[in-house]
Parts: structure tokens; sequence; C-alpha cells
């Protein structure tokens, strides 16, 4: 192989390890959400006959890991849990002056990249 094609290789390969990681970590990302009732019940199940592992106040917020039929998953004292996503309004981090984009942070693990 002669030079050019290893570096075009190499640059190759930085850019595809770049875009699957930014696409993990969009995948990945949680969302934030206010809690709009007075006490909201934290449970261990997507149910109303789950078991209540806790509550949240009015006003707290939570970050969203999934949700599924009415139930949002989030992590609660380091535990998967789950609230009724009924009561809760998502709110989404804009970056300024623009207030229709988005911010989002990744890591390069390449020594150079262009």
């Amino acid at each position: 192989m002669n030079k050019k094609h290893v570096m075009y290789t190499a640059v190759s390969s930085v850019l595809l390890s770049s875009s699957l990681l930014l696409h993990s970590i969009d995948a990945d990302a949680a969302e934030s959400a206010k809690v709009t009732a007075t006490s909201l019940n934290v449970r261990a199940t997507p149910s109303t006959s789950g078991a209540v592992v806790g509550k949240i106040t009015k006003g707290n917020t939570v970050n969203i890991v999934d949700e599924s039929k009415g139930w949002a998953k989030i992590t609660y004292n380091g535990k998967e849990a789950w609230i009724s996503s009924q009561y809760i309004n998502k709110t989404q981090t804009t970056s300024t002056p623009t207030a229709n984009s988005t911010s989002k942070s990744a890591v390069v693990n390449a020594s150079s990249l262009n």
C-alpha cells in the first residue's frame, strides 16, 4: 500500500468511528421533563399497580430515558423506575442564539481529526 492509501483508510476509519459515536450519544441521550403533578408516584414497573418506590414533587426536573405506552422510564435513586407521562412537561435544551438548534457533545478518540 502506498502512503496516500494508508492515510485515506485511517481518516475514513476515524470519521466512521466518530459518526457511530455521535449516533450512539444521540440514541442514548436523556430528555428533560418537569413534573406538573403536586406529588408524582415513582413506580418499579410501568403500571398503576406497580410498587411505589418514591415520590417527586411539582416543579422538579427528571431525565427521561425511554417512554412506552404513557409511561416514562427514569433513573431514581440509582435504579430504573417509571412515572406517568401524563404528569410531566418535556423541555428541550437549546443553544443561543437560535432557538431551533439543539446542543450535543461528543468525545473524539482520535489523535487528530479534520
